[in-house]
């Protein structure tokens, strides 16, 4: 199965942030010219961060379509939203309290909820939301840890495996916590998929990821990678530094 891949490589952080959110907006504008709306699911972490804060300026946010943006979530932390540790609390915080967006457009998954509870809530929402077919979201951003994951999919953990369910509660023995994710199956669905990786301390997984053997169990991120889907990275020189890119 092969990938098609497009790399985008830039000198530092807040360069790589730019291009992102000018990703974003040219790509929410095509999808609602053709769909007349723009379904965008989101990861959390730090390197989505100088997207949403870029996207909440005066120089930006006029450029997006608010009221055609429907906002979903790949995982959540077993916290309720107020928390600083929620990545739908953080982008509250940070963007969706700062533009026009209606609030009944957001679909956060309830860190609050027991994580059995807040993943069989979540696959309700996604089954109200896209009816009876699985969740193709238009738009998916994704980061990667220095151990593989994305989302929270992390290494050894039974979500790597599920094929029932949508979104799926996931202990992380590492960090001794649940979390509530979308599966590996849901992810490759999407019709875009982004990540997005700064730093040099991912150069060297980002590169094995790509061209290592195939071992998901370790390396996580290669379920959505080499799936075969179209994955499009926005990559920090530091990132990219083990990569021999044209």
């Amino acid at each position: 199965m092969e990938n098609l891949y497009q790399f985008q490589t830039y000198q530092d952080g807040p360069e790589m942030a730019i291009a992102a959110t000018t990703y974003f907006v040219e790509t929410c504008a095509a999808v609602i010219a053709e769909k007349n709306k723009c379904s965008v699911c989101l990861s959390g972490g730090s390197t989505p961060k100088r997207m949403f804060k870029l996207l909440a300026t005066d120089a930006w946010k006029d450029k997006v379509d608010w009221s055609k943006l429907f906002i979903f979530w790949g995982d959540e932390r077993s916290v309720p939203q107020n928390s600083p540790d929620s990545n739908s609390g953080e982008a509250m915080r940070l963007l969706f309290d700062q533009v026009p967006i209606p609030k009944e457009h957001i679909f956060a998954i309830n860190g609050s909820l027991d994580p059995i509870a807040a993943a069989e809530d979540y696959e309700t929402t996604l089954e109200t939301f896209f009816g009876d077919h699985e969740p193709v979201f238009d738009l998916c951003f994704l980061g990667m840890g220095d151990d593989g994951h994305t989302a929270s999919l992390f290494p050894y953990t039974e979500i790597l495996y599920e094929d029932e369910y949508w979104v799926k509660e996931v202990f992380v023995e590492k960090l001794d916590t649940t979390r509530i994710s979308l599966t590996p199956e849901i992810i490759n669905q999407a019709a875009r998929i982004v990540f997005l990786i700064g730093g040099k301390n991912k150069a060297d997984v980002l590169k094995e990821v790509l061209t290592g053997d195939f071992n998901p169990e370790k390396l996580p991120s290669q379920l959505i990678i080499r799936s075969g889907a179209d994955v499009t990275f926005f990559l920090d020189a530091e990132a990219a530094g083990a990569l021999e890119l044209n």
